[in-house]
């Protein structure tokens, strides 16, 4: 498998889309200390917001539900942006998502976490389409 590969996988819908960029940082970046509940209060509303600032040109951003109760929090936070090279419109050129998902650790390979995650995205619905 070549490095390339590796940056491919297929969604729901069997679209091929490539991983252009991943930024992943602790859910509570930001934070010295609070409580669980505190933190996930603030840190969820501006994971969409904090996507866009990560990955410029972001036009569309699906967060994913955060597991587990509401005082508790995932360790880590991945940020990844794609691109398929055919839209959702057949007028457009291409579609793009920056997807948001969590971790508790960062024992999986990165292709095998996103492979099973991009697998059930409904790109259709989330992604937005662009134009050459």
């Amino acid at each position: 498998m070549t490095d390339r590969d590796e940056r491919w996988f297929k969604t729901q819908c069997g679209r091929d889309v490539q991983l252009n960029a991943i930024h992943i940082r602790p859910f509570d970046h930001g934070f010295l200390e609070g409580r669980a509940e505190t933190v996930r209060e603030h840190v969820a509303p501006e994971l969409a917001d904090t996507a866009r600032e990560l990955i410029r040109g972001t036009a569309a951003v699906f967060v994913d539900t955060i597991p587990g109760p509401d005082d508790s929090y995932p360790a880590l936070v991945y940020f990844c942006d794609f691109t398929c090279y055919s839209a959702v419109n057949p007028a457009a050129d291409c579609s793009s998502l920056t997807a948001v998902w969590f971790a508790d650790d960062l024992s999986k390979p990165i292709p095998d976490f996103l492979r099973s995650r991009v697998a059930k995205l409904d790109w259709a619905k989330h992604a937005a389409d662009g134009y050459w």
